[in-house]
């Protein structure tokens, strides 16, 4: 008999015999009962969900997007599809205690490049750095925070090594100055609304941004990563000296296919 009719049956019978308070005391007691029975029926303790990261990084994790190249007038130059993932791992141990860090390839940047999650975000380091960390050093000064999450729009990631960036000559217009500038990691937007071929997501956008003087721009076309949390990059836009501000979209990266273990 299941436990459902066999307390209908026992509340029909006390129904004969008690007053109506009394019947209202055996209820309320009979639920109490269910309730010890069913939470008796299992002892597993709840599972704490997995931190939330802006990257999930694991070997293996792979992440396939159409590369758009754009000509000066904006029409399309050529298409092909490339893949940022995930090739290998490296845990070390230092006074800070034991990371783990993965090797993944980058479509903005050249070199060997490693990454872990940390608390204050996503962090970057150089293969010669981490190299250097392991050993004891301070990863030879190419630690940095690469995307601040959670994050806060204009949030900065801290300074970062010097890059070429111009600036106005006021002697020759025509030529600007070539100078080495403080740059840092720029929170541009959260959880903003960013449609793909593979779907809709909600991203926080990074860039590099030169603080200040304000006039300043970067030689090279700077991308504009577009990450969602939990799945990583969605899109990336490489502007002209930095910004849609400062010169035209050159390439843009979106996301066809993800695969994350």
């Amino acid at each position: 008999m299941s436990l459902a009719v066999y307390a209908a049956l026992l509340t029909n019978v006390q129904e004969r015999t008690m007053t109506s308070s009394t019947k209202v005391i055996f209820l309320k007691g009979l639920g109490i009962v269910v309730l010890l029975i069913w939470s008796g029926c299992s002892d597993r303790l709840p599972v704490e969900p997995a931190p939330s990261v802006i990257m999930p990084l694991a070997k293996g994790n792979m992440w396939i997007g159409k590369l758009t190249t754009f000509a000066e007038d904006g029409s399309v130059v050529s298409t092909m599809f490339d893949t940022i993932e995930v090739r290998a791992e490296r845990t070390i141990t230092t006074v800070g205690g034991v990371s783990t860090w993965y090797l993944c390839d980058d479509l903005a940047e050249d070199g060997e490049l490693w990454y872990t999650n940390e608390s204050s975000g996503l962090q970057l380091i150089t293969g010669d750095g981490l190299d250097a960390l392991a050993n004891g050093g301070d990863g030879c000064g190419c630690h940095y925070l690469n995307a601040l999450y959670p994050a806060e729009r204009g949030d900065t990631s801290g300074s970062l090594p010097k890059a070429k960036v111009l600036l106005p000559n006021p002697d020759d217009p025509a030529n600007p100055l070539v100078v080495d500038q403080i740059t840092a990691y720029y929170v541009e937007a959260v959880d903003t609304a960013t449609t793909v071929p593979l779907g809709s997501y909600r991203c926080n956008v990074y860039h590099l941004k030169i603080l200040a003087p304000l006039d300043a721009r970067f030689i090279n076309a700077i991308p504009w990563y577009y990450l969602a949390p939990d799945t990583g990059p969605v899109k990336i836009e490489w502007y002209e000296g930095g910004s849609p501000e400062t010169g035209r979209m050159t390439k843009q990266w979106e996301l066809v296919h993800v695969e994350l273990h």
